[in-house]
């Protein structure tokens, strides 16, 4: 495997760099801002502000305007992404605060971090319920703890990405650019991201815990080969990721196999210039590791927030055809006895991985798909009387699954997606071991699917698609979509892979108003599938 470390110090780069002469590095401070992100003048971090004070002050004033329980969140968040010979950096504060009274929530925040501000903002928050208590919504039954969130927390990296000099980043950037630029008829785009956000929470109930997440956000960190003149004339596009969203710092990017991922991302387009049309049918399908983890979060994994089940996205992120949940949870049979889904926001470079979620729960793993059944839901403190019952049933304890989250504390906090793990098949079945039992269909790579507004149905496609004839790919295949209904695509689940071709793949999606976007894992192995509904790819799509 060839690590940053080894590309750059190879000698053809040294001679690439050297040729290319002097380089003019930039960066560009606060650039690019985002609509809600606040500059801040000299940089402030937790680490020179009286936070426990400030806390203590907006939580006091709540309590005076009749708050039955209120919390704080602090946050500093910097981002950084490195494109070509720009560093683009942005950084803003921010300072929220819910409070609860009778049946209603109130919620404010502000990016000023004074002592006159947190009083504000306390009794505004309190104030703010009162007036939305109108009587006519859902109880919250905010349940008591066995214990409060306490001490101090941080993802494990190696180095911070915040920290590393500019010209170090824009090293490996340059360097991943010009070694793609080389191949023969082809260009390449890269662009890599690192965010740092640290936190604090504090309740009435007496929490106060900081953290710092770090997250390597992958989505735009990826090499595009485009073949513009190709032997036969045909032009070809192939992306891979360097890195999908992760929890980690610089060395997410330092350990990743760079050029292997650009020598594959090339030799694959070259396919793809002589892909043939796809046949349209209803054909065995076997997806790759990565493929499937996309079938689990966007089918599976976003169905079972539990406030998209009871309508409170209606108007945003959608609803969930995995509802209502006293009907689904420990009674639908979801797929065959074989599929288990985990969750969790505990795994070592899970993207929504944290130690206390945002109402100051620690988090853990559990099952939220067992033996084919649906066995919970990502959950938060506020929604636990909605699987009371279950977990009475069951046997088990009655305790928030730890999904409760913001963007920052200028956002208020709604259920956000764990990382998931599809627990791998007790036979070691690789992707190639199920290409070879597929007499007729096709096996795909990669790709994602577009969802209705209840995760019912989609329209798929794949990064990379072959031909399957009796065992074997006979060529690539362009323009292939794939139809299906949740329900009936897990029905028809044939085979679950085993743990040697288990990948980590990062994703991101956004719910809320205003919307908010929040990344998260899956660990996925490959599937097979049978009748699966094969249409012509109605227009491009992102790989």
């Amino acid at each position: 495997m060839t690590t940053r470390r080894s590309f750059i110090s190879k000698s053809s780069i040294a001679a690439i760099a050297a040729a290319m002469g002097p380089r003019a590095l930039s960066a560009m401070k606060n650039g690019a801002l985002e609509e809600g992100w606040y500059a801040i003048p000299g940089s402030t971090s937790l680490d020179n502000v009286d936070v426990r004070q400030l806390a203590a002050r907006a939580l006091d004033a709540a309590k005076a305007a009749g708050a039955q329980y209120a919390d704080v969140r602090f946050t500093v968040t910097r981002n950084q992404a490195c494109l070509m010979e720009t560093l683009y950096e942005s950084e803003h504060i921010a300072f929220g605060v819910r409070a609860l009274v009778d049946n209603a929530w109130g919620f404010v925040a502000s990016p000023v971090w004074t002592a006159d501000e947190a009083a504000r903002l306390g009794g505004q928050a309190a104030r703010q319920a009162s007036f939305n208590n109108w009587g006519i919504g859902p109880a919250i039954e905010w349940g008591s703890l066995s214990s409060v969130a306490s001490g101090s927390w941080s993802t494990p990296i190696k180095r911070d990405p915040i920290t590393v000099s500019t010209e170090e980043k824009m090293d490996i950037v340059k360097s991943i650019y010009t070694y793609a630029a080389r191949k023969k008829d082809a260009s390449a785009a890269c662009i890599i991201e690192f965010n740092r956000q640290e936190r604090v929470f504090a309740s009435t109930e007496g929490a106060f815990c900081n953290q710092t997440v770090y997250t390597a956000l992958g989505g735009a960190s990826r090499v595009i080969m485009r073949l513009e003149n190709s032997l036969n004339g045909r032009s070809a596009e192939r992306g891979l990721d360097l890195f999908t969203p992760r929890a980690g710092g610089l060395e997410v990017l330092e350990d990743a196999p760079l050029l292997d991922l650009i020598d594959e991302a090339y030799e694959q387009a070259v396919m793809m210039s002589s892909s043939q049309p796809a046949d349209i049918g209803r054909y065995e399908m076997v997806f790759d590791a990565a493929a499937s983890a996309a079938l689990v979060g966007s089918t599976i994994g976003e169905a079972l927030e539990i406030d998209r089940a009871r309508g409170y996205e209606a108007n945003a992120g959608g609803t969930s055809y995995l509802a209502p949940i006293k009907d689904v949870i420990g009674k639908t049979q979801i797929s065959n006895s074989f599929l288990n889904v985990k969750a969790d926001r505990t795994s070592v470079n899970g993207a929504a991985s944290v130690r206390w979620d945002d109402d100051g729960i620690q988090t853990s793993e559990y099952d939220l798909v067992k033996n084919g059944v649906v066995a919970d839901y990502a959950s938060s403190r506020e929604h636990l009387s909605e699987t009371e019952a279950w977990y009475k049933s069951s046997g088990s304890d009655m305790t928030s699954r730890g999904c409760s989250g913001a963007a920052d504390a200028m956002n208020v906090p709604v259920i956000t997606m764990p990382n998931l793990s599809i627990v791998p098949g007790a036979e070691n079945i690789t992707f190639d071991d199920m290409i070879r039992d597929v007499k007729d269909g096709y096996a795909v790579r990669g790709g994602g699917s577009d969802m209705d507004h209840q995760k019912l149905t989609g329209e798929g496609s794949g990064a990379m698609v072959y031909r399957v004839k009796n065992g074997k790919p006979i060529h690539t295949v362009s323009g292939l979509g794939f139809l299906f209904r949740s329900p009936e695509l897990w029905k028809n689940l044939k085979a679950v892979g085993g743990a040697s071709d288990m990948i980590l793949k990062g994703f991101s999606s956004s719910k809320g108003q205003p919307e908010q976007s929040y990344s998260y894992s899956v660990k996925g192995v490959p599937l097979k599938f049978s009748e699966m509904s094969v249409v012509p790819l109605r227009g491009a799509r992102s790989v």
